[in-house]
This record gives C-alpha cells, structure tokens and sequence, in this order.
C-alpha cells in the first residue's frame, strides 16, 4: 500500500481485528513472507488472510464472554494495564513475526490457553478487547496518537485531564479482581 493508503474493515465476524485475516481485493500488499494469516470456520472451511498480520485464527466451540484485563507489552505505557470487554468464539495464535499486545491477567484472550492477548506486528495493532476499549484506555489512545503524529513527522499531543477515563479503567480493574 502507498504512503497515505487506508484500508477500511467492517466488523463482520464480532471481532474486527481478526477480519484483518480475510481475503480483500487489490491493491495488491507487501504480505508478510513466513506468515501464517488464515481463518478456518467451524466447518473447517479455511480463508487466506490479507497477510498484515501473522496470525491464525479458528472457530471454537464456545464463546469467551467477559471482562479481560491485560498487562501490556507497550514499553512505557502507563498505567501498563489494559481493560475491556471480550465477546468471541474465535481461538487466534500468533505466528513468529506477531508479538502479543499483552498478557492475559483477567479473562481469556486470543485463545483461551496461552494467555496473551491481541497482537502487535509494525504498525498494526490487533486486539478481541471492546467495549469502550480506548475512553477507557486513555495512555492507549495517547499512544496511538502520538504514534500516527510520530509517522506524520511530528508534534505533541496537548495534556487533556484522563481523570474520568482512568477512574472507570480503575473501576473495571476492582471488577475484575472480585470476580
């Protein structure tokens, strides 16, 4: 994709992340080489994925629904905790070339086994974490920001008051820990 290229993905499967792994018409992508980037259906139909990121992902059987709380692999993020919700079937492993977004404290993650959550490979950022995920992931959204501004040559993000945010993402995480 050229510089200033986006790529729209709708939520067609409840997680939209892991639409990252369908198959999309041209422009034709730089696909990642060793990557694994499937989905394969309860049926065992299988689909080749756009190649952003090294991931495969399979129906499973029953569905994770729930909070989840995640200690972020982001260096510097802080507070280094995630929170959000998950509601998904989906069981995603990720390959060589795909590190995890963090790891699993609290719910189930990309698979339910290996406790890591969401993906990070270059600039694409992958995650079954909703739910309000970024107002209640302020130092997230920063992050993100500041990393498209970085891309952009530059510029500071203002200072905002993240009280509010970070007051519920302090009160998902007591959720989490009485349940």
């Amino acid at each position: 994709m050229g510089s200033g290229a986006s790529v729209k993905i709708g939520n067609r499967t409840g997680s939209g992340w892991t639409d990252l792994s369908r198959v999309i018409a041209p422009p034709p992508l730089d696909r990642v080489q060793s990557g694994i980037a499937t989905y394969q259906t309860a049926d065992g139909e299988r689909y080749d994925g756009i190649g952003l990121i090294d991931v495969r992902t399979e129906a499973g059987k029953k569905r994770f629904i729930g909070d989840v709380v995640v200690l972020s692999a982001i260096e510097g993020l802080t507070p280094s905790t995630l929170v959000g919700f998950e509601n998904h079937s989906g069981r995603t492993f990720l390959g060589p070339n795909a590190k995890p977004l963090g790891k699993v404290l609290k719910g189930h993650g990309n698979n339910g086994s290996d406790h890591r959550e969401g993906c990070i490979q270059g600039g694409v950022i992958g995650t079954y974490m909703h739910g309000s995920l970024l107002p209640k992931n302020p130092h997230l959204a920063d992050h993100l920001i500041a990393a498209a501004l970085s891309r952009r040559g530059g510029g500071a993000l203002s200072h905002l008051d993240d009280s509010a945010e970070l007051a519920a993402h302090g009160w998902i995480l007591q959720r989490a820990q009485r349940r």
